[in-house]
């Protein structure tokens, strides 16, 4: 498939995928159980789709730039606050619990890292 022909696009597809699939999975619960929010989780969708959407380098810069911060403050929030010795809450649900959000941050780096490079120096480029 052309869509996965270098590794920038696998990265921008992994990446993105990262946030779009909770997306997903957080519309499906929602027709299930509560269908007067449906608008909104197609917007919270679309907005999590944005960066393939549109596909440009500042955008993912952008949105990479906003989701990593997001989630370096939900992963600071979980580890000081869900102590496994504190409350009850087992070590494997701690562990996958921090090991989710440390991802959401890679994944955001991710996004900086793909708004930020150049294809024809194959090095980073801010501007």
């Amino acid at each position: 498939m052309r869509i996965f022909n270098t590794n920038i696009n696998r990265l921008k597809i992994l990446c993105c995928l990262y946030f779009i699939i909770p997306g997903f999975i957080n519309l499906v619960h929602t027709l299930i159980n509560f269908s007067e929010y449906f608008n909104r989780d197609i917007i919270i969708l679309l907005v999590l789709s944005s960066p393939l959407l549109i596909n440009k380098r500042f955008f993912y810069t952008f949105f990479g730039l906003i989701a990593s911060i997001v989630s370096l403050l939900v992963l600071i929030l979980f580890v000081v606050n869900n102590s496994p010795t504190r409350i009850d809450i087992s070590t494997w649900m701690y562990i996958t619990g921090c090991a989710f959000y440390f991802f959401g941050v890679v994944c955001g780096l991710g996004m900086i890292y793909i708004g930020t490079h150049s294809k024809q120096k194959n090095t980073f480029q801010i501007v």
